[in-house]
């Protein structure tokens, strides 16, 4: 294994364990969450902590990359809720009712948030699909809910698409490497239509 290589698993690994610990200082500090999710959520990030240090010392790069790539998503989720509820958006979810005066209160650019919620479901958020549907439907009409909705997950699907085509095999090189992509992608190619 190359020295720029060694350093790039190092920096994996430090990257992965302040992304575990930040989290774990979420979980313990801000996020007002059910005890049981608690410790859900403790227990995953420390046992990532201790899988990555694990692969690293017994040089397994590809499921160290893997968790790497796992707790990034972990964090960016974690911080995107923290942020989420630092504005006060916290409790616009929870109900249909909730989310229709949150649309009301932007005036007149609840379509356009309406829109973004749509489209953010789709790209990056849990945002459950039901309760946005059904507060577009109560507020803008079953039709213009309907066209707004479908526009916004259109664009969404289309971001996700273009996301994944072009990070998406990048990704897959960088964790398993460029000959074991290529031998699987030749199988898939010739084997795939059984």
């Amino acid at each position: 294994m190359g020295k720029n290589q060694q350093i790039t698993n190092i920096i994996v690994l430090i990257l992965s364990t302040i992304f575990c610990v930040v989290d774990i200082f979420f979980y313990v500090f801000l996020f007002d969450v059910a005890t049981w999710l608690y410790v859900c959520l403790l227990v995953l990030n420390s046992l990532l902590i201790v899988l990555c240090f694990v692969f690293f010392f017994l040089h397994k790069i590809s499921l160290l990359r893997t968790l790497f790539v796992i707790s990034t998503c972990v964090f960016v989720f974690s911080l995107g809720y923290q942020i989420f509820v630092w504005l006060g958006y916290k409790d616009v979810f929870s109900s249909v009712d909730s989310l229709k005066q949150f649309i009301q209160s932007t005036g007149v650019w609840g379509i356009a948030v309406f829109f973004l919620i749509q489209f953010l479901q789709v790209v990056i958020l849990p945002i459950p699909g039901a309760i946005t549907t059904i507060a577009g439907a109560i507020i803008f009409g079953p039709t213009t809910a309907m066209f707004v909705s479908l526009g916004a997950v259109l664009l969404g699907s289309f971001v996700a698409f273009f996301i994944g085509r072009y990070l998406g095999e990048k990704v897959v090189i960088w964790i398993v490497g460029k000959e074991t992509c290529e031998k699987y992608s030749k199988m898939l190619y010739e084997k795939g239509k059984y």
